[in-house]
């Protein structure tokens, strides 16, 4: 297998969420806000021009994190990021070679899981680690990688270092 098969994965796909568009809009309505199919298909088709772009002389590693980039700069919500992991993942497992074997696309779908499973997790831990504290010698707010010294502060002066 090589890029062509790559491209024609891809365009096939676009065709697929085309189709199916309205039926995955209605399917995020019933408990989100109803615009999976259509930031889907303007991802796809997003990625059917980028991949016309790069044609077929890029490796198949390249051309699977070219959709992944595209993904993430194109698809809404948490779709984007988490597709775009899973093809950024994959093609990184390709690498430059230009032709995969069996083999070597199950070790990239793998790490493409992979992406999918590590990324809400390091977004989540990304969020809280943002989430304010408050040192008790400022009234300003630190991020959590400074509330190791408000700790170490806090505890050897007697003082609560995390102030409600």
């Amino acid at each position: 297998m090589h890029a062509a098969t790559i491209t024609a994965w891809m365009g096939e796909t676009a065709a697929a969420v085309r189709a199916e568009r309205e039926y995955l809009t209605q399917l995020d309505a019933a408990i989100g806000d109803g615009d999976h199919g259509i930031n889907m298909n303007r991802g796809f088709d997003a990625v059917s021009k980028a991949l016309a772009v790069q044609g077929n002389g890029s490796s198949p590693g390249r051309l699977l994190i070219v959709v992944g980039k595209t993904l993430v700069s194109t698809v809404g919500g948490a779709s984007g990021p988490l597709w775009g992991t899973a093809f950024r993942r994959a093609g990184r497992a390709l690498g430059d070679a230009p032709e995969f074997d069996g083999t070597t696309l199950l070790r990239s779908l793998d790490a493409a899981v992979a992406g999918i499973v590590d990324e809400p997790i390091r977004r989540q831990l990304e969020i809280l680690a943002r989430m304010p504290v408050r040192r008790p010698s400022s009234p300003r707010y630190a991020p959590h990688s400074q509330a190791a010294t408000a700790t170490s502060t806090g505890a050897s002066s007697g003082n609560s270092p995390i102030v409600p």
